[in-house]
C-alpha cells in the first residue's frame, strides 16, 4: 500500500552515531499543544482517503502528564494519518525504533488502530495495527502487495500499553514489542528508500461507522546504531533512575510497562534487570 505524503524532507541528519539519537519526542503537552485539532500544531501534518477521521489533542486520558492525542473514527470514512516530518537517512544501516503509549477504547463497532511508517516517496517502510478484532498484527508490504501477519497476541481493551516497533535497516528486517515482550517480526519494504521519512498515528475505520476512539501519548522515534535496551523503561535510550523508579513505583504490582521480564509481576527480577543493564545507551 502506497500513501501521498505532503511533507518537506529538509535536511536529513547521518546515521554515524554512537549513542542513541532522538528524532521526534512529544508528550503532546502545554504549551506546545493546546485542546483542539492535532493537524497544523507544531509542524504535525494529515492525511485521509476520504472523510477525515478526527485527531484531537485532549485532556480527557492521558497515560502521563495531562494530554494526549485522541482519535475518533468518524462515520462514512476509511483511513486516516497523523504525522510529522522526520527525514532522517539511515544510510541502509542501524535501526529506527517509534515508541508510544496507546489506549484503545471499547466499542460497539471497533476500528483498527496502529503506526505506520513512510519513505519521502511514500512507501510503507513497516507498519503495526490492533485490528477491530483486538488482534494485534504486523503489516508488511514489498512495493506491490501488503501481507497482514498476525501475532496471535489479544490487546486487552480499554488499558495503556507501551509499544515499540523496532526498524532494522542492516538486516531488513523489523520487530514489535508490546510491553516489554517481543510479539513478532516481518520484513521492511525493499523498495523503499533508506531514508525515514515519518511515523505515522493510523486509524483503519473499517466498517466506516466505528464508534470508538484511541489515545496516543509519549511518542518518541529514536535512531541508534544497535537495538535499544531491553531495560529501557521510558524510551529515551538510556537505562538510569528514570527506569529504576519505574519499577520501584510499581514494585508488587502487574504493571505490564515495569514488568521488564515480562512474567506478569513486577519484582526483585524486574529490578534487578534494569540494575545489570544500568548504563546503557547513555
Amino acid at each position: 500500500m502506497m500513501r501521498t505524503l505532503f511533507w518537506s524532507l529538509g535536511l536529513a541528519c547521518s546515521m554515524s552515531l554512537v549513542f542513541p539519537q532522538t528524532l521526534l519526542e512529544t508528550g503532546f503537552e502545554p504549551p506546545e499543544f493546546s485542546l483542539g485539532n492535532l493537524a497544523g500544531q507544531s509542524g504535525w501534518q494529515a492525511f485521509h482517503f476520504s472523510t477525515p477521521n478526527t485527531a484531537l489533542v485532549s485532556d480527557a486520558l492521558a497515560f502521563s502528564g495531562l494530554q494526549s492525542v485522541r482519535v475518533v473514527p468518524v462515520s462514512g470514512a476509511s483511513s486516516s494519518w497523523w504525522w510529522k516530518p522526520i527525514g532522517y537517512n539511515t544510510g541502509g544501516s542501524g535501526y529506527i525504533t517509534v515508541i508510544w503509549d496507546m489506549y484503545l477504547g471499547a466499542g460497539t463497532i471497533q476500528a483498527a488502530y496502529g503506526i505506520d511508517c513512510y519513505d519521502p516517496d511514500g512507501f510503507r517502510i513497516a507498519a503495526m495495527r490492533v485490528n477491530n478484532l483486538n488482534r494485534v498484527q504486523l503489516v508488511q508490504d514489498n512495493g506491490f502487495t501488503t501481507t497482514i501477519i498476525d501475532t496471535g497476541t489479544i490487546y486487552p481493551r480499554n488499558t495503556w500499553a507501551r509499544f515499540k516497533l523496532e526498524l532494522n535497516y542492516s538486516t531488513g528486517r523489523f520487530r514489535l514489542i508490546m510491553n516489554n515482550r517481543e510479539l513478532g517480526s516481518a520484513n521492511l519494504n525493499s523498495a523503499a528508500d533508506t531514508i525515514f521519512a515519518d511515523a505515522d498515528i493510523w486509524v483503519n475505520n473499517i466498517t466506516g461507522n466505528a464508534n470508538d476512539f484511541a489515545h496516543y501519548d509519549n511518542f518518541r522515534v529514536m535512531a541508534s546504531s544497535a537495538p535499544l535496551p531491553g531495560a529501557d523503561l521510558n524510551g529515551d535510550g538510556c537505562v538510569d533512575d528514570a527506569d529504576l523508579l519505574i519499577v520501584l513505583f510499581a514494585f508488587g504490582s502487574t504493571d505490564p510497562i515495569a514488568d521488564v521480564n515480562g512474567d506478569g509481576v513486577v519484582d526483585d527480577a524486574d529490578l534487578l534487570e534494569v540494575l545489570f543493564s544500568f548504563g546503557q545507551g547513555c
